[in-house]
């Protein structure tokens, strides 16, 4: 039946992308509340240095070097992995380097192989989650018609929809619901989860 085949492939497809899926959403649910990292370094806070104004700069830039060649060489070994990538992307948008940590995800678009749909999945994903964070509802609305065109709809539209529930974008994921229910009319997976939004969360609409 065409519901056990889509209910398998489903099944299959989030035991593909669960544990980068997973580390992806902690990553990005942490950043809006971290302080970049030269800020919380110890050294800095604690021995500031008036009379050398330049050396935090250049403890910031030894930071980023370090962290950029380190995450290169693990590039390197796997350059199919959207958990590293993500993870890389990350650590510059932490340190407030949103825009290099955008161009890294669109490098690992440009690098994974299009076997690995899953694995540009996630880095979209991340970049949905960026623009979520930083960006605004144009620039968020843009990202997404973009990757519509290169990643299979339904399960980027849960995606979004997962991000505006975690974000608290209730408004938001209650119009996205709507227009996913139009779209996948058949999908059990999409009316569960407009279900679920709407038992746990449209009581505060």
């Amino acid at each position: 039946p065409v519901v056990d085949e889509e209910q398998e492939q489903q099944e299959q497809t989030q035991q593909e992308e669960k544990p980068a899926a997973k580390k992806l959403k902690a990553i990005f649910e942490q950043l809006g509340e971290e302080e970049p990292i030269v800020a919380v370094d110890q050294t800095i806070d604690e021995q500031p240095q008036p009379q050398q104004p330049q050396s935090n700069q250049q403890h910031a830039k030894m930071i980023k070097k370090s962290v950029m060649d380190e995450y290169e060489k693990r590039l390197l070994a796997t350059p199919n992995a959207s958990v590293v990538w993500i993870e890389y992307a990350a650590a510059l948008v932490s340190m407030g380097l949103t825009a290099q940590g955008k161009e890294v995800l669109e490098r690992a678009l440009r690098t994974i192989s299009i076997r690995e749909q899953p694995e540009k999945l996630n880095c979209w994903t991340a970049l949905l989650n960026i623009e979520n964070i930083y960006g605004n509802a144009a620039s968020l609305r843009a990202c997404f018609e973009r990757a519509l065109k290169y990643t299979e709809p339904k399960h980027l539209y849960l995606r979004l929809a997962d991000i505006y529930c975690q974000g608290g974008k209730q408004a938001e994921a209650h119009e996205l619901f709507g227009e996913m229910q139009r779209k996948f009319k058949s999908s059990c997976k999409v009316w569960l989860a407009g279900i679920t939004f709407y038992m746990t969360k449209s009581r505060d609409l």
